[in-house]
């Protein structure tokens, strides 16, 4: 792990704000192109490290929460969308969140009703809820830290 101080393995210009843009991926393409690690910067020696909290499985039910909200509203949540196939049961997975109950996961956000708040593995491997041309969030109106379970019947 370095420090990416090298200034030139990144842009001339470095914003304050858009650091994936302007130093992560120019340090990634450098990389790719097979510029050794130690080149881009000193290296770190006490990393801090972040603890995203996960999911539990309680007498059958998988316990998490939400850990975000995005830019559309989506709910993002610690419940990691593998550990569904480890849900006993036999009837399709039933979300809640906040005691609210929400469409079982779907395989596409196209595939989620509109005005109604659906479940969907997301890109990060975990449960995301979402409302199709819409807001989780304020359909919901819940946020971060919010409590979501997932059961089978």
């Amino acid at each position: 792990m370095v420090a990416l101080t090298a200034p030139e393995y990144r842009l001339a210009a470095v914003s304050r704000t858009f650091h994936g843009r302007d130093v992560f991926a120019p340090a990634a393409a450098y990389l790719a192109a097979g510029v050794p690690l130690e080149r881009l910067g000193p290296p770190v020696s006490d990393p801090v490290r972040l603890e995203i909290p996960g999911s539990r499985l309680e007498a059958g039910v998988l316990v998490g929460e939400v850990l975000d909200v995005d830019r559309f509203g989506n709910l993002l949540t610690s419940i990691e969308g593998d550990r569904l196939e480890a849900l006993p049961g036999r009837g399709a997975p039933r979300v809640e969140v906040a005691g609210r109950a929400v469409r079982a996961p779907v395989e596409a956000y196209a595939d989620g009703p509109r005005d109604e708040a659906a479940a969907i593995v997301g890109s990060t491997g975990r449960i995301e809820v979402f409302v199709r041309d819409g807001s989780a969030e304020r359909l919901l109106g819940v946020g971060r830290g919010a409590p979501v379970r997932i059961r089978r019947d």
